[in-house]
C-alpha cells in the first residue's frame, strides 16, 4: 500500500463510540461547527510537491525513513520523578550534543526500561496491513509534508472497550467537530462515514496562523505553503529544462528575409523544414556549414538553459526547500563528500530533523494512549532509541579525550555510560574519583627557584 493510497478497511470498522455520537451528524449542521481543509492546500502539497518535485520527495523520505530505523522504547521512572521526566523530554525538543549526553545519563540513572507493555504492543503491531515501521513512516511523512495527520483507534471486536488497531488518517479525510468556543465534540472520517469520540482519535497539527474562524480548531499548515513560490520556481525550472532538452535548444522560427525572392509555397516550405531538421538533428552533420540560396531570418522565441542559468536557479531553489525542514543541503549532493564528512552531516540531520520529530510524536502518543491503558503519562517516557544510530555513536578516541578533560566531575559508572558501556551499579563505581599523584609543591621541600636547573651527577 502506497503512502498516499486511499484508505480502505475490510469489513465494517467499528469505532469506540457512545450513543451521543449518533447525533453528531445533525450537530454538524446545527449547533456544532465543522472545520475541514478539504481543499487544494493539502492536495497541492502532495501533487506538486511530493509526487512532482524530486527534492521535496528526497527530503521528506529521508527524514521519515531514518526516523523509523531505530527501535521504539518505553521507560518508567524508578521513583516519583515527574520533574526529571519533564526535564528529560525537554532535552530532546531541540537537542545538542550536550543535551543528548545529559539525557542519556539521566535515562540510565533514573528510568527502568520496560520490555513488555500494552502500549508497546499496540505500537509495534498497529494493524494487520502495516508493520510498526510502515505505520510510523506514514505518520511522519504526512506530518512533514502537510503539517497535519490523524490516528484513528479502532475497537477490538473481542475485548470490548480496548483498542484493537491503529490507522493513519490523511488530513483531507477527517474533520474536527467543535461546539461553542474551541470545544472538540469529536472527529468525522470522510472515507468511513464515521464519527469518533475525541479520546479515540489523535490529531497532529502544526501551528497555523492563517485561519479566519477564531472559534474553530485550526488545522496544520504544510511547510510547502510557506515555500509555495520556491516550489513553483523549482517545478517551472525543471519543466523549462525538460522542454529545452526535448527541443534541443531554444525555440524559434526560421523565415525568408529577402524581398526580391518570391514567397515559398507549401511544398517548398515542407522541403525546407525537412532539410533544416536533417541538418540539426542528424549527428553526421554536426559541425558542417549550411548554405541557402536566399537570405534567411530567425525569430527567437525562448532562451536555452545556459542563458537562463537554470543550474544556479535550481540550486537556490533546492537550498530554500531544505530550509523548510532544517535539512542539510549537502546531503542532496553528497557524491563529493568523504565518509567522515557524510557521517557528520547525517548526524546533524538526525539531531535537527529526526530527533525533534520523534520526540514530539512520541510525547503526544503517550499522553493519548496512557488513559486507555490506565497509566500516568508523567511517569513514562516513549522514545526511539537514538543511540542506535551509527552516526550518533561517539568516536572512541574523541570520547576518551572529553572524559580526560572532565576528570573529577563524573562517577566511574557515568563514564562507562558515556563510552557506551553498561553501568556496573557497584557502589564503588558510583563515586567520583580524582587523580592522587598531584601534591602541593611546598610539601616536597623543594626550592621553586631550582626547578628546571641543571642536574649534577654526584658520582662525577
Amino acid at each position: 500500500m502506497g503512502l498516499f493510497d486511499f484508505l480502505k478497511f475490510g469489513g465494517k470498522a467499528k469505532a469506540i463510540v457512545t450513543q451521543q455520537l449518533n447525533e453528531w451528524k445533525s450537530w454538524r449542521f446545527m449547533a456544532g461547527q465543522t472545520y475541514s481543509l478539504y481543499n487544494t492546500d493539502f492536495r497541492d502539497a502532495v501533487n506538486n510537491g511530493y509526487e512532482k518535485n524530486v527534492d521535496v520527495y528526497a527530503i521528506v523520505n529521508d527524514i521519515a525513513s531514518r526516523a523509523v530505523e531505530v527501535p521504539l522504547e518505553l521507560y518508567q521512572a524508578r521513583k516519583e520523578q515527574t520533574k526529571e521526566i519533564a526535564k528529560y523530554k525537554s532535552l530532546l525538543t531541540r537537542p545538542t550534543q550536550e543535551a543528548i549526553f545529559n539525557a542519556k545519563r539521566m535515562r540510565k540513572s533514573a528510568f527502568n526500561e520496560l520490555e513488555v507493555h500494552p502500549i508497546l504492543e499496540i505500537l509495534k503491531r498497529p494493524n494487520s496491513y502495516q508493520s510498526s515501521k510502515e505505520f510510523f513512516e506514514g505518520l511522519f511523512s504526512y506530518y512533514l509534508l502537510l503539517g497535519d495527520v490523524g490516528i484513528y483507534a479502532e475497537e477490538d471486536p473481542i475485548r470490548k472497550g480496548k483498542i484493537g488497531r491503529l490507522h493513519v488518517i490523511p488530513p483531507w479525510d477527517y474533520e474536527i467537530i467543535v461546539e461553542g468556543y474551541k470545544v472538540i465534540k469529536g472527529y468525522y472520517i470522510e472515507s468511513l462515514n464515521l464519527h469518533v469520540e475525541p479520546k479515540f482519535f489523535l490529531s497532529f497539527r502544526s501551528f497555523n496562523p492563517s485561519y479566519s474562524d477564531l472559534t474553530s480548531i485550526p488545522r496544520g499548515m504544510s511547510p510547502l505553503k510557506a515555500g509555495s513560490r520556491v516550489l513553483q520556481k523549482s517545478n517551472s525550472g525543471e519543466e523549462v529544462a525538460i522542454e529545452n532538452f526535448e527541443t534541443r535548444g531554444a525555440v524559434g522560427v526560421l523565415y525568408k528575409d529577402d524581398v526580391n525572392t518570391e514567397d515559398l509555397d507549401a511544398v517548398q516550405q515542407q522541403d525546407y523544414e525537412d532539410k533544416v531538421y536533417g541538418k540539426i538533428y542528424n549527428t553526421a552533420n554536426r559541425g558542417r556549414i549550411a548554405f541557402s540560396n536566399a537570405k534567411m531570418g530567425y525569430l527567437k522565441l525562448s532562451t536555452n538553459n545556459l542563458e537562463l542559468d537554470l543550474r544556479a536557479v535550481s540550486k537556490l531553489s533546492t537550498e530554500q526547500l531544505c530550509r523548510l525542514w532544517h535539512y542539510p543541503y549537502v546531503l542532496l549532493n553528497a557524491d563529493n563528500l568523504t565518509e567522515s564528512n557524510l557521517a557528520q552531516f547525517i548526524r546533524r540531520m538526525i539531531i535537527n530533523c529526526v530527533v525533534p520529530l520523534q520526540a514530539k510524536v512520541c510525547e503526544k502518543l503517550l499522553e493519548w494512549l496512557a488513559p486507555t491503558y490506565g497509566v500516568n503519562p508523567n511517569q513514562y517516557v516513549l522514545r526511539f532509541d537514538v543511540d542506535a544510530y551509527p552516526e550518533m555513536k561517539q568516536n572512541f578516541l574523541d570520547a576518551a579525550t572529553i572524559l580526560e578533560k572532565m576528570d573529577g566531575l563524573l562517577t566511574q559508572d557515568e563514564q562507562r555510560v558515556f563510552m557506551d558501556f553498561e553501568a556496573t551499579n557497584d557502589p564503588v563505581m558510583q563515586q567520583v574519583y580524582i587523580r592522587s599523584n598531584k601534591v602541593p609543591i611546598g610539601s616536597l621541600n623543594i626550592d621553586p627557584t631550582e626547578i628546571g636547573s641543571m642536574v649534577i651527577d654526584e658520582d662525577e
